[in-house]
């Protein structure tokens, strides 16, 4: 055994020459990538880092390295997924592991910066310093948005109700009104893992829409509260949500609703992408499925040079409801006729590119244009009723001979002309144009003032048995926090 181990000393010490010359080698590349970023020379930068990376240096220090490059250029979207390529192993205590401390660092710097402050808050609880004990685990994480301004709606009036004269076709109305829409979130994680966690929270809102109060005359407000559970898997970048509201409304009473969606987010070179998908489900009092909604959303950003930041929202939705009846006194048969039909299915698709600049002070400017498109799978129906003004006690007619209805005054036992009756497939064309500027206020969230025009290009024109959109401009202001 000895002559064995006496001939393996020479190249025992070869290959520990060899390895002391390797990291003497690639901590000069590394300097010398120091020194080139420090000039602003990038691309030298990335070379001496690659070439140290080659020489032995380890992948998470390549990664972190490599996002500092990015991240001094505001290229925020190479840079996270630089970040999220280094996978230091968790060290028992945290303290011995600065590497991984310093990666969570930067991690939680970049979702702030790119405005992931959800991300952002639920990694505090990863960086150095913090300490996950059973008491903190009681203090809730969440969020807390308000959002309230003003609009203006010019629409054309419905040109068909049964209970007063038409209107002549082409007729505008303004309505002015305003809005609002509070929301809160708290949040507790029940487990918390560098790749998986779960969270359970307790939600609530409450909305006005705009036009709402003017075109019903009531108070239209919309009231919930629930509860939410979150499963985090992936590394915590695939979320499963599950959402069960108790809602209120004036116009809808009471109803429940449940859903189900889930979050994707991904990052590559030059880009991040948030996709999400889910389904909704109301059901009324009775336990009867009110409506069902399903939508599929992305939403692609990429950071450009100087500050700035492209992003290109998409959005699809199903609705599938019962659709909205107006029933009169009818002789016949039946007690009763439709005389307005207005369809509730429908599929939208939205798709609205804008960029955002970075300003000083913590201010920043977004602006975009978009385009949005609402189809009804079934036709609108409605009777062209006739002036009722000399009607003392109108009833509809039928004359089944003809196939027609007529209105018929029980008192006079006058009879008016045949009546029309209209089906009208229902498209709606919308071009929107969107500015924002945001403040970040810290730790308090931001504050953003929002202004949003539009114009609706409808298929059903001028001479509807609804108001149909014409153009429409709103302002309002925003404030968002996370804790």
């Amino acid at each position: 055994m000895k002559p064995a181990i006496g001939s393996c000393l020479p190249l025992l010490f070869l290959m520990f020459c060899t390895v002391s010359a390797h990291s003497a080698d690639f901590e000069k590349s590394l300097q010398q990538s120091f020194s080139w970023q420090a000039k602003n020379n990038v691309d030298s930068a990335l070379f001496y880092l690659w070439e140290a990376r080659s020489l032995g240096m380890s992948p998470d220090s390549f990664c972190l390295f490599a996002a500092k490059i990015y991240l001094a250029r505001s290229v925020l979207d190479t840079a996270l997924a630089m970040n999220l390529a280094a996978r230091p192993a968790a060290a028992r205590p945290a303290a011995a592991s600065p590497l991984r401390s310093e990666i969570l660092t930067q991690r939680f710097a970049i979702y702030s910066l790119l405005g992931l402050k959800d991300y952002a808050s639920r990694l505090l609880d990863s960086l150095p310093g913090q300490k996950k004990s059973f008491w903190k685990a009681l203090v809730p994480n969440g969020s807390i948005s308000a959002d309230g301004g003003y609009g203006v709606d010019v629409h054309y009036l419905a040109t068909q109700y049964p209970w007063q004269a038409p209107v002549e076709p082409g007729t505008i109305e303004k309505a002015r009104s305003w809005g609002y829409a509070l929301n809160g979130r708290l949040g507790w994680d029940l487990l918390y893992h560098k790749s998986i966690g779960v969270t359970a929270s307790l939600v609530a809102s409450a909305s006005q829409p705009y036009g709402a109060l003017v075109s019903t005359g009531v108070d239209s407000a919309d009231y919930a509260a629930g509860f939410a559970l979150r499963f985090a898997v992936l590394d915590r970048r695939l979320n499963i949500d599950y959402e069960w509201l108790r809602k209120h409304s004036s116009l809808q009473h009471y109803r429940s609703g449940n859903r189900i969606s889930a979050l994707l987010f991904t990052s590559r070179a030059k880009m991040t992408n948030l996709l999400s998908a889910g389904y909704c489900v109301d059901l009324a009092s009775a336990g009867i499925i009110d409506n069902q909604y399903m939508f599929l959303a992305d939403n692609l950003a990429r950071a450009l040079p100087g500050g700035r930041t492209f992003e290109l929202s998409s959005f699809a939705s199903i609705l599938l409801s019962k659709p909205l009846n107006i029933y009169f006194d009818v002789m016949g048969p039946s007690d009763s006729v439709s005389v307005t039909s207005i369809p509730q299915n429908q599929l939208g698709l939205d798709l609205l590119p804008h960029l955002r600049q970075k300003l000083p002070a913590g201010f920043s400017i977004e602006a975009g244009i978009g385009y949005e498109i609402a189809y009804w799978f079934q036709p609108y129906r409605w009777f062209v009723m006739p002036s009722m003004g000399s009607f003392q006690d109108p009833v509809l007619l039928y004359e089944e001979s003809a196939n027609q209805y007529r209105l018929l005054d029980r008192f006079t036992g006058a009879l008016s002309n045949p009546i029309e009756i209209m089906e009208k497939k229902r498209l709606d064309d919308r071009i929107i144009g969107t500015l924002a500027i945001e403040k970040s206020i810290g730790r308090a969230g931001s504050l953003s003032v929002d202004g949003e025009i539009s114009k609706t290009f409808s298929t059903l024109g001028q001479n509807g048995p609804i108001d149909v959109p014409n153009r429409m401009w709103r302002a309002s202001a925003r404030w968002n926090c996370y804790f």
